[in-house]
């Protein structure tokens, strides 16, 4: 996205944007690359852009492409500046991106916790307490056998 708003900001049209990042993100994302070249060939052949945007996010089912396509689609109905909405929606990814992360984090330590007590616990306890369970068992032992 920040890409497409700097090759956007340096005054190309969408569809020169678009095919300019796909051959950028080609060895990178081909797959991604590959959808934005199909859009744009769509678009060239005469189809609507809301059209081809449309099936775009149909082909991909991805919800980030989804809010991509309808941002640029009302940015250029409304005819406002598609660089500043990029750059506002890449903000708002990455601020999504960054809350998913934290929250996986958060995730992380619930799901490492049953590990931990099936696994590593009943090891420790055993290192801890079967050298003093011995010394108990010797000393019973040698008092026992003192009678």
């Amino acid at each position: 996205m920040d890409l497409l708003g700097i090759v956007l900001g340096t005054g190309l049209a969408l569809d020169q944007a678009m095919m300019r990042v796909s051959e950028e993100m080609e060895y990178i994302y081909p797959e991604l690359a590959g959808e934005f070249a199909t859009v744009v060939m769509q678009v060239r052949a005469g189809q609507d852009r809301t059209t081809a945007f449309n099936q775009f996010v149909r082909r991909t089912g991805i919800e980030d492409l989804k809010s991509l396509a309808a941002m640029i689609v009302q940015s250029e109905k409304f005819g406002t500046s598609l660089a500043q909405a990029l750059k506002v929606y890449a903000d708002a990814l990455r601020m999504r991106r960054r809350l998913r992360a934290e929250a996986a984090v958060g995730k992380a330590g619930i799901k490492m916790l049953f590990p931990i007590v099936i696994f590593i616990l009943p090891v420790l306890f055993v290192i801890t307490l079967v050298p003093g369970l011995l010394s108990v068992l010797k000393d019973l032992k040698t008092l026992g056998g003192g009678r």
